[in-house]
């Protein structure tokens, strides 16, 4: 779990670097390699001025994304 949430992590803060050349709000789909298989993720993204936020949900639940 603790890798999961440190590749999220680092995923946000890639997408704050594209946030500021696109719009990026609204509901992406991704999905996920894991040892066990595929695992599809959703992403919902707001962005505000020069933060991020939204959350992102997955078969194991939902985490908030913020700045």
């Amino acid at each position: 779990m603790k890798h999961i949430i440190c590749v999220l992590a680092l995923l946000v803060i890639g997408l704050a670097h594209v946030a500021s050349a696109q719009d990026i709000n609204g509901k992406w789909k991704g999905q996920m390699e894991t040892p066990n298989g595929a695992m599809e993720m959703t992403f919902n993204f707001k962005v505000a001025a020069d933060s991020l936020s939204g959350s992102v949900e997955s078969p194991m639940g939902e985490l908030p994304i913020s700045n």
